[in-house]
């Protein structure tokens, strides 16, 4: 609750508690043109938790769906208005959209042509990107099949001679498909990079490294830690680029770029990402991608001396204090880091760790030999209380 107060002329009037609730609100529907006598989707995107979706199509028509997606064939040409609700436990939200239901044949022209358009569009926006992030968007988006597909229907279309029930099958082939409205570079940074110790994953460390140690995973990720502090320096360049849909802003890949430079000797290291195979592109200096589930790791070699260098693409984005990299020397090179005694003190000899009477003497008491020496020590004595007399 917010408490609120009235003031007239500057004059204080009251103050009362306002409760604020979480209301979601409707905010864009696409689309915005359909085709007669042809099942269309419709999208709603809303802000906030949503319960359930009301739709009122304009033509006596009503529909109730737990998602924000609705299927609604239109009769009639012409402007129809969409009413569409949302509701949560906390109250509800609606907003009115204006749509026009056009011909097959012209809901084709149109929709076809609008997509080559924004193809072209999205090309021209993402020239100047580096060669390696344009294909990599250009994928992601599928675009060189979209504009073989689109190409294919048009042609289609051109030959339709007017006959309704080969538009149909047009639309009906057309792809599903969600363009967005611009693709943009949202996000750069470069500097020390500084290893977030949670990132550290010890089962992929041991998966990836093909090595184990017998240790506990939190004693593992500290070791690991240390040792990237004192024996690496590790640099970075990052661009983190998205795409616009609406009002809404979709993060599509980022460009990473490490330098790892050696300070204690190291021989070699692990660079791990915590990102699955498929949504890591390895771009220059990576020689084998091993992956382990959710995360991709790699072995860089320094025995020619020097800096590396080493540049990858991630599918999403991420800020520079939560990096999904991090990296590990061979396991070996930190099993002596773990290397424990048996004995826990307890006084209790227990085989089961371990223990013996040769590492564990305060557990582990040697009885045998105790007893050996009491004999020895009890002869000693009784000599020097009796010694030997000679016989008269």
């Amino acid at each position: 609750k917010t408490n609120v107060s009235l003031y007239l002329d500057s004059l204080f009037v009251l103050t009362k508690p306002i409760e604020n609730l979480n209301v979601p609100i409707v905010k864009s529907l696409t689309p915005l043109e359909v085709p007669l006598g042809v099942d269309s989707k419709f999208y709603v995107f809303a802000l906030g938790e949503v319960k359930s979706y009301g739709w009122d199509f304009g033509d006596n028509t009503t529909l109730d769906t737990m998602s924000p997606i609705a299927n609604h064939k239109y009769s009639i040409l012409g402007a129809q208005t969409i009413d569409v609700t949302v509701l949560n436990e906390n109250g509800q939200t609606n907003k009115q959209f204006s749509i026009n239901v056009i011909s097959p044949k012209d809901y084709i022209n149109s929709t076809l042509n609008q997509e080559k358009v924004k193809i072209a569009e999205l090309r021209a926006g993402i020239a100047n990107f580096s060669m390696i992030v344009k294909n990599s968007i250009e994928k992601k988006l599928d675009l060189i099949n979209l504009e073989t597909t689109i190409q294919q229907l048009l042609t289609r279309f051109e030959s339709a001679g007017g006959d309704n029930s080969e538009y149909a099958s047009i639309i009906e082939a057309m792809p599903k498909v969600d363009l967005p409205d611009a693709i943009f570079l949202n996000e750069r940074s470069s500097g020390k990079l500084l290893i977030d110790k949670s990132q550290i994953n010890p089962d992929s460390i041991n998966e990836i490294t093909g090595e184990t140690i017998s240790t506990s995973g939190e004693d593992l990720k500290n070791a690991v830690f240390d040792w990237a502090v004192r024996n690496i320096d590790l640099g970075f360049d990052r661009r983190s680029y998205s795409a616009v849909y609406g009002e809404a802003r979709v993060p599509l890949v980022s460009d990473v770029t490490l330098r790892l430079s050696p300070l204690a000797g190291a021989d070699s290291v692990y660079v791990i990402i915590n990102k699955p195979r498929t949504d890591v592109e390895s771009i220059s200096g990576i020689g084998n991608l091993v992956s382990s589930g959710s995360s991709t790791g790699f072995l860089v070699d320094f025995s020619s001396g020097g800096q590396k260098s080493f540049q990858f693409l991630v599918s999403g984005s991420f800020s520079s204090q939560s990096m999904p990299v991090y990296i590990s020397p061979k396991l070996s090179e930190l099993a002596a880091a773990f290397t424990v005694e048996p004995c826990n003190y307890n006084k209790r000899c227990e085989a089961s760790l371990g223990e013996n009477s040769d590492n564990c003497r305060n557990d582990c008491i040697p009885w045998g030999s105790l007893s050996l020496y009491g004999v020895i020590l009890l002869i000693v004595l009784l000599c020097e209380e009796h010694p030997h007399s000679s016989k008269l």
